[in-house]
């Protein structure tokens, strides 16, 4: 099942981290209840299945959709385009159905938008995006 999701556009100058690069991030934040909901369905589900209590632990940064992780550059011919949506609202669909990758556990996400505002500045389109409920440890 799907559901639509509206929120804002947030483009960020750097992500203050030791794991990930330190260039450029567009996120669209998601309310910590939704992540906190499926976040809990899971833990349950896990506890169940295994018998033993799971720990799925919260995502380090607060809930969002990354359209642009921090990895790239964007050229100096696109930088006028930096920031041209930013606190623009979009509107998107996740599905309810969790996903697990790694170790971590997320909600796909679909958004012809966020390719869009890749392809304007000159990145690759993503397959999927998703919604990341919390890791296992």
């Amino acid at each position: 099942m799907h559901f639509k999701y509206k929120s804002k556009i947030i483009y960020t100058e750097k992500r203050n981290s030791k794991k990930r690069a330190n260039k450029p991030w567009i996120i669209v934040p998601v309310d910590l209840y939704l992540i906190n909901y499926y976040r809990t369905l899971l833990e349950n589900e896990v506890t169940n299945i295994f018998r033993s209590k799971s720990v799925i632990q919260a995502s380090k940064w607060q809930g969002h959709v990354t359209v642009l992780d921090g990895r790239k550059d964007i050229s100096p011919k696109k930088q006028k385009l930096w920031k041209k949506y930013n606190y623009d609202e979009v509107e998107f669909e996740y599905s309810n159905q969790i996903q697990k990758h790694w170790k971590f556990y997320s909600l796909p996400v679909k958004c012809e938008y966020f390719n869009f505002i890749r392809k304007e500045l000159g990145l690759n389109e993503i397959e999927t995006f998703h919604i990341t409920i919390g890791r296992e440890y």
